[in-house]
């Protein structure tokens, strides 16, 4: 057999069980690495259910014969990335639903407040951001929350980040955009990245709009409807309209090429 090199790295996982062949381990931190031993590791939660499958390569995990798999993890609320060199393999529990719900709320109230509600937005985004990747303890955030509250740096990132989103989820989003927003995610430090990531996924918005615009067939549109976290609802209709069938598909992609605005300017939207 040959010897499996992957990591696992789980974030905010905390009362699952891991499967690995016949041993089952509780995860009992916050953040847990574990060494494969088996070509598939499965995620249960209290009842024995399986919530999340992992297995071992990247490609196959990639492949289409994974995408129900895909399609489960990402429905049951985690995300997986994977290393450039794709041996380690990091899965994030985003299914606090209850947690997400109210961050969210409370961060739109925080929007419409002004300049200074900001202070209430950083606080936020500390907090949820121990939530979901367990970055920084405790202790640690009460002293961040002041550099956070006089930061000028913290605050044009914040609007860069809203920025570039709505830029993505813009029916107008085209290569060019796309492109725009790719440079400013590259320019950015690690620290500013583990800032932007609780807000919005851009490592995989970027992968997912690249994969629409240079679209080969109909089936790339099923990988796509799956990332309802990604796209915006006009989006995600335009997609789904692609992916009715191949010939939909053909025949769009012809007249109009890989477009979120022509299908509502043809009328074939509205």
């Amino acid at each position: 057999m040959e010897e499996i090199h992957t990591k696992l790295l789980l974030k905010s996982c905390e009362g699952y069980g891991v499967q690995s062949g016949s041993n089952l381990i509780l995860i009992q931190e916050e953040s847990f690495v574990l060494k494969m031993n088996q070509t598939t590791v499965y995620l249960l939660d209290k009842r024995g259910h399986i919530v999340c499958t992992i297995v071992n390569n990247q490609l196959e995990y990639e492949s289409e014969d994974n995408q129900d798999r895909r399609y489960q993890n990402n429905r049951n609320g985690f995300v997986v990335e994977w290393s450039n060199e794709g041996t380690v393999c990091t899965i994030t529990c985003s299914a606090r639903r209850s947690m997400y719900v109210f961050a969210n709320a409370f961060f739109t109230f925080c929007d419409r407040c002004g300049y200074c509600a900001r202070i209430f937005v950083y606080k936020m985004k500390t907090f949820f951001e121990y939530l979901s990747s367990g970055f920084r303890k405790r202790k640690e955030n009460t002293g961040n929350v002041k550099k956070l509250e006089t930061n000028y740096e913290m605050y044009s990132l914040y609007n860069n980040t809203k920025k570039f989103k709505q830029k993505l989820q813009a029916n107008t989003c085209d290569m060019d955009v796309l492109r725009e927003v790719a440079v400013w995610w590259a320019q950015l430090n690690d620290e500013e990245i583990k800032a932007v990531k609780p807000f919005y996924n851009f490592s995989q918005a970027i992968a997912m709009y690249r994969l629409f615009f240079l679209a080969k067939k109909c089936e790339d549109m099923g990988r796509l409807q799956i990332c309802k976290n990604i796209f915006s609802n006009r989006q995600l209709n335009v997609i789904r309209e692609y992916g009715k069938s191949e010939k939909r598909f053909k025949e769009w992609k012809f007249k109009m090429g890989m477009s979120f605005t022509k299908p509502y300017e043809n009328m074939y939207l509205f």
